[in-house]
This record gives structure tokens, sequence and C-alpha cells, in this order.
């Protein structure tokens, strides 16, 4: 019964994170593509868009734990994956804690000042 309890979880947190986020932190905004075939997208432009860093690779997350977790991996262009905790806030909203490069170094509280938001992006992107 726990196993099936779990798998939904997992099949939930799946369906629920599929999609594009948006937010900003300081002078940066982030756009965060989640893919149903575990690909992303990472892209962190300044406010003006002058600069605009952009990466791709695979994600994992667990929902079930609490704090959720999520990996950024095998990122094309950085020789390390990114790791963090979120929760969910709404259907359209979670709260995500500053990424870390290793795994134990990840926070396990999320608070005003070790996170930022994103919102679902429901904008059809032109590209």
């Amino acid at each position: 019964l726990l196993q099936i309890v779990l798998t939904t979880l997992q099949v939930i947190g799946d369906i629920f994170l599929d999609g594009t986020w948006i937010g900003k932190l300081k002078n940066n905004n982030f756009k965060l593509r989640l893919n149903s075939n575990k690909t992303f997208q990472l892209t962190i432009s300044n406010k003006n868009e002058s600069q605009i860093f952009s990466y791709d690779g695979l994600y994992e997350h667990q929902i079930q734990k609490s704090p959720s977790t999520i990996s950024l991996i095998k990122i094309k262009g950085l020789n390390h994956p990114l790791h963090s905790v979120f929760r969910l806030i709404n259907s359209d909203s979670i709260r995500i804690a500053f990424f870390s490069n290793k795994n134990k170094f990840r926070e396990i509280n999320i608070t005003d000042n070790n996170s930022f938001g994103l919102k679902r992006n429901f904008k059809k992107s032109l590209k």
C-alpha cells in the first residue's frame, strides 16, 4: 500500500511540475522549463537581458520527501549538478531554495532568505 501511495505521489509530481516556470531574484530573471521526458532548460538573464545564460540537461525530483527535492543533472556547460528543495504553494506557484552543487549541502528548510518564487508561465513561446 505504501508503495502505491509513493508511486502515485511521484506521478502527481511529474504532472504538476511539467511546464514553464518563471521568477525573479534580485536583478535576474529565471525561466525553468521542465519537460515530461525529464529534460529541462534553464535560462537566467539580467534585468535588461544584455546577459543571458542558458543551460539544459536532465532533472530528477522527489515530491514525496519533505521538503520535495529537485536535482538538475547532466547539465551541458557545467561539470557538476545543481540540487535544491522546493515547496508547492499551489498549482501555479512553487518556492525553491537556492541551488547547491553538492547534494548534502542543499538547504533543508525553505525561508524567504534562502529561496525565490517561481510561477507557472502560461504564455506560448514564439521560439
